[in-house]
């Protein structure tokens, strides 16, 4: 009773932020929380199936459990990113490697799947640069018209993410556009669990 009472009080002194690093930090331990493992195919020339790896190392496949891991890209080589839906709910993911003769394609069970991988290299690429550069391909400014016509041929029902919800209460035909630029917006915290 007395060393769970230690216990509790020696996390009692700590602010929230150190008692969330001490968590992650004892978690580690126990499970691999700095990278995401995803089973899919690498289609070069022929498909094998491996588990990609991806993570502050870089992008990494696996073929095997007792198989040390490969690097295939580090997230400062990759120049380009793009998700190309296939038949029966498949994507391929293409990553432009600098150097490379040919973009690296990964082949995965669904598009939400390949969004995902996107965004999260994405993520690790603008990490490692400071958010300079973006490796996701810039949304383009299209009219209201040609943006909803654009939507309704490319939409995804698989897509988790990148939805598009045209609101005609906030464009007036006329009358004053609302909106804020994306640069006038910072981030301070982090509420719920995102």
């Amino acid at each position: 009773r007395k060393m769970i009472q230690q216990t509790f009080q020696q996390y009692a002194s700590l602010r929230e932020e150190e008692c969330v690093m001490k968590f992650f930090n004892t978690l580690a331990g126990f499970a691999n929380i700095d990278q995401e493992t995803y089973r899919c195919e690498l289609i070069q020339g022929w498909n094998i199936t491996v588990d990609l790896v991806i993570g502050p190392k870089g992008i990494r496949q696996l073929t095997s459990q007792d198989a040390k891991p490969t690097c295939l890209a580090e997230f400062k080589q990759i120049r380009s990113i793009r998700c190309l839906p296939l038949e029966e709910g498949q994507a391929v993911l293409q990553l432009g490697i600098e150097g490379a003769p040919q973009a690296l394609s990964i082949k995965t069970s669904s598009l939400a799947e390949a969004e995902n991988m996107a965004d999260l290299i994405d993520g690790y690429c603008r990490l490692q640069d400071g958010e300079k550069r973006n490796s996701l391909p810039q949304i383009p400014m299209l009219n209201l018209e040609a943006r909803r016509s654009h939507l309704s041929e490319s939409c995804s029902i698989e897509s988790d993410i990148y939805a598009e919800i045209p609101d005609e209460t906030l464009r007036r035909p006329g009358g004053p556009q609302y909106g804020i630029a994306r640069e006038d917006v910072v981030l301070n915290c982090i509420l719920g669990e995102g």
